[in-house]
């Protein structure tokens, strides 16, 4: 027995060294959870606003008419439902990719005295990205570009002779440069206000037809006629993360 206790004593004493050597390895403190759940997150925006008024058309008729130009002043207004993507939550300063679909309409006399009124409606899809500032989990900032193509169709009203042109389905393009402001309430609810300066265009075509006007009976040859307008609009959105 006491031949045992002395080679217990002599292996506590070889072992000391070692165990001094790797001392054990201290505990981690807890890591703090994102507020957003992983690296980027998703917002998902519904929204209503303003567009560039529609300003100009330019006939391009099949009877070989030269091309020309009539002036418009007809306001226009949009919904909009968005998924924005922000690549990463643990910064302030992140990229972010977004991409919605879109309903977009004018309309409105060209001027107070010739009872002509003119109204466009388009659909489509858009894309856009840049780049997110969000300093703290109450408020952020997006700032960046967006491209949307889609379909149009337009419809021009003689009210004083109670006949109509209507165009067959053409095509849509828009270029906008945007700052969204955004406001988060709680974790989930969120409010945006956007601002920005946007150039659009639709160009549909129309059949021959022989339409009434405030002058009588007039035939028009058919063609393509090319809708636009460029200036700043406003959105307004409601959603959430």
């Amino acid at each position: 027995m006491r031949r045992l206790s002395h080679l217990l004593a002599v292996s506590c004493i070889l072992a000391s060294p070692a165990l001094l050597a790797f001392p054990p390895h201290p505990a981690q403190p807890p890591q703090p959870a994102s507020s957003t759940g992983g690296d980027g997150y998703w917002d998902f925006r519904f929204g209503a606003g303003s567009e560039p008024m529609l300003t100009d058309s330019e006939y391009d008729l099949d009877d070989g008419t030269p091309t020309y130009d009539w002036e418009w002043e007809a306001p226009g207004g949009s919904l909009e439902f968005n998924a924005s993507h922000r690549f990463d939550s643990r910064g302030p300063s992140s990229g972010f990719m977004t991409f919605g679909v879109f309903l977009r309409g004018f309309g409105g006399p060209d001027d107070p005295d010739s009872g002509t009124e003119v109204s466009v409606g388009m659909g489509g899809v858009q894309v856009g990205g840049g780049w997110s500032y969000r300093p703290n989990n109450r408020y952020s900032l997006e700032v960046g570009p967006r491209i949307g193509v889609g379909t149009a169709s337009a419809t021009e009203e003689f009210n004083g002779g109670g006949g109509q042109l209507e165009s067959d389905t053409g095509g849509y393009a828009r270029f906008d440069v945007g700052a969204a402001n955004l406001f988060n309430f709680g974790r989930k609810l969120q409010f945006g206000v956007t601002v920005g300066i946007a150039s659009w265009a639709a160009t549909v075509p129309y059949d021959p037809q022989t339409v009434n006007t405030f002058s009588g009976p007039v035939f028009f040859p058919g063609g393509d006629v090319t809708y636009s307008g460029a200036g700043g609009y406003l959105n307004l959105s409601i959603g959430f993360r």
